[in-house]
């Protein structure tokens, strides 16, 4: 599976958490299958995995996926833009992920 693929499966799924599993499941087997960008996928894929585990006995609004949503199609172009680089652009951008997930933790 590739970006593209992964911005498909947000746009196309529906709103509930198992969503977000199969999206993190998706990510957490392309991290496996693609050494180049195995970190973005992985990071990805933690962030909508805990995404679906707070909201895993929860009820989750349609207004708070939607946000996630968003969030997580844009971060996919993003690096889905800057993934056959071999600057230190990719690192610039996987760092500012993982310092804007991490502000919302």
């Amino acid at each position: 599976m590739v970006w593209d693929q992964l911005e498909d499966l947000l746009s196309d799924a529906g709103v509930g958490v198992r969503t977000y599993n199969q999206f993190a499941n998706v990510c957490m087997d392309q991290a496996r299958s693609d050494p180049n960008n195995a970190l973005p996928y992985f990071l990805l894929g933690v962030v909508a995995e805990r995404f679906a585990d707070a909201y895993y006995e929860y009820p989750l609004s349609i207004t708070i996926s939607e946000k996630r949503r968003i969030s997580l199609k844009t971060w996919v172009q993003n690096f889905s833009e800057i993934s056959k680089s071999q600057s230190n652009d990719k690192y610039v951008l996987t760092n500012s992920f993982v310092s804007q997930e991490l502000s919302d933790w």
